[in-house]
């Protein structure tokens, strides 16, 4: 398929999103760095735009 056309499949894809679980022992953070290593724009492209992120856990003092 050609690179920026999106099949009903990619369409439905994005529409579920993406979830991502980190493990429970990991030592509390203040940031999350995203690092996008290929994209559906196509080869060297890194664009990367997040709309929504839902962050659950404690506050850590």
């Amino acid at each position: 398929q050609p690179l920026q056309q999106n099949s009903s499949e990619d369409v439905d894809a994005a529409a579920r999103g993406e979830e991502a679980t980190i493990i429970s022992s990991a030592p509390p953070v203040r940031f999350i760095r995203f690092v996008n290593l290929q994209s559906w724009a196509g080869p060297g492209t890194t664009y990367l735009h997040i709309m929504e992120v839902e962050v659950y856990g404690q506050v850590v003092e």
